[in-house]
């Protein structure tokens, strides 16, 4: 595969949302129920970037997958731990760009001295996700079972955690 991971940049707004409004149009992966405009991610990208990675793949010119970190909770005492999100073009899934994407995003993180751990909700059964995360690392330690309802029908979300340095 011939691709770039870089840092996101706000001209990747519209191929984002793109790639994330199949995602909220078709599946329950998200519960968002209405696929953000461009200059939604616009914002979002310049907001989380001033305290997290968000990356993409550029593929040809284009925008093939992105993920970022991102506050797991808002108190005070969560601040060493992040949530990981993650799109591919869903076209392309299945290829490894997830894959590589948040390899990159963990490095990334592990490189920020304030981040300690990164965890991954995922809304099961999403068993591509389920089997990437397990097998890069991570840990399945909660299962919330009907806390969504999307497309008449009750989601269950699975947490992964992941360690990005030794606990003391």
């Amino acid at each position: 595969m011939d691709y770039l991971i870089r840092p996101a940049q706000k001209s990747d707004a519209r191929e984002i949302s793109e790639i994330y409004r199949y995602y909220v149009l078709n599946t329950a992966i998200t519960f968002d129920t209405a696929a953000p405009e461009a200059e939604e991610f616009k914002e979002k990208i310049a907001e989380i970037q001033k305290d997290y990675p968000f990356l993409v793949i550029e593929e040809e010119g284009r925008v093939t997958a992105f993920a970022y970190a991102h506050a797991y909770k808002q108190k005070a005492a969560y601040d060493p731990t992040v949530e990981l999100t993650v799109y591919t073009d869903h076209a392309l899934l299945g290829k490894g760009r997830g894959r590589a994407i948040i390899l990159s995003l963990l490095e990334e993180l592990k490189k920020d001295p304030r981040r300690y751990t990164a965890v991954a909700d995922i809304t099961s059964p999403n068993e591509r996700s389920e089997k990437m995360f397990l097998s890069l690392g991570f840990e399945k330690v909660s299962k919330f079972k009907n806390v969504g309802y999307k497309f008449g029908k009750w989601q269950t979300v699975c947490d992964y955690i992941y360690p990005l340095k030794d606990y003391q």
